[in-house]
């Protein structure tokens, strides 16, 4: 009978080790579970971490650049293009200022000129000079007038040229005519002072007589200067060549008229 209770003791005792046992290993095995449940959450933690580090570069990256520093450049450049734009814009007015202050100038001087006026009662500029103004008829100085005369005109000049075949020759030569005058009639000679013309040593003028065949042509030019011209010696010796050089530097203003005569054929 003891032996039996023997037997069942130890039996009893083998089955609460071996309960201890299986305890053990569930313990263990839920040991090593939580530690795997742990390395998980370590490991998302290192992710949430790396996240985080992320973040935080961006957020240090963006900190490095100074706030409103993409609006600082956006204002630097639009203020470059205004200054690039004043300095363009400053330099066209200085630019428009001098080109203004020189077409003035010419503006100016062109009106001078343009405000002389040459004109004749019996002929036009473009026109045909009349017979009666040739040695072909009477050979009268053509009757002459003129307006807009420039302020500072001391006397007046007065030459009548034509090109011929051996160059320039001047068919009337007269020079300081007095200020006031306003024009000159048919045939006058009692104004101002002849010099001598290419026909010949005769004071007067010398009425077109072309030798050629053809329309040949006859500019009038009136000068308007700041006074009267000075010569020495005697008016024969005063040719038009020597009257146009003195001109140099005392003309006012200019008016010419260009008439065209061809002489009738024998």
């Amino acid at each position: 009978m003891m032996r039996q209770y023997w037997q069942v003791g130890l039996l009893a005792l083998l089955v609460a080790c071996s309960g201890d046992a299986g305890v053990g290993n569930d313990a263990d095995a839920n040991q090593d579970t939580g530690l795997d449940a742990a390395d998980a959450l370590d490991g998302s933690g290192e992710a949430d971490g790396s996240a985080d580090a992320a973040v935080a570069d961006d957020t240090e990256a963006g900190s490095d650049t100074e706030p409103g520093s993409g609006a600082a450049a956006a204002i630097d450049d639009s203020v470059d293009q205004d200054a690039i734009a004043d300095s363009g814009a400053d330099t066209t007015a200085d630019s428009g200022a001098d080109t203004s202050a020189e077409d003035t100038a010419t503006d100016t001087a062109a009106d001078a000129t343009a405000s002389l006026l040459l004109t004749s009662p019996v002929m036009v500029d473009g026109g045909t000079m009349p017979a009666r103004h040739t040695c072909d008829d009477a050979g009268l100085s053509p009757p002459l007038a003129w307006s807009g005369v420039p302020d500072g005109t001391g006397a007046f000049v007065l030459l009548a040229t034509t090109l011929a075949r051996d160059g320039k020759k001047w068919n009337w030569v007269l020079f300081n005519l007095p200020a006031s005058q306003t024009g000159l009639a048919e045939g006058q000679t009692d104004a101002g002072t002849f010099g001598r013309t290419s026909d010949g040593p005769a004071l007067a003028y010398a009425p077109p007589c072309s030798q050629g065949p053809g329309e040949k042509f006859y500019t009038f030019t009136l000068y308007a200067v700041d006074g009267p011209l000075s010569f020495t010696g005697d008016p024969s010796t005063v040719t038009g060549d020597v009257v146009e050089a003195a001109l140099v530097g005392h003309v006012l203003a200019e008016s010419a008229l260009t008439v065209g005569y061809t002489r009738p054929v024998p």
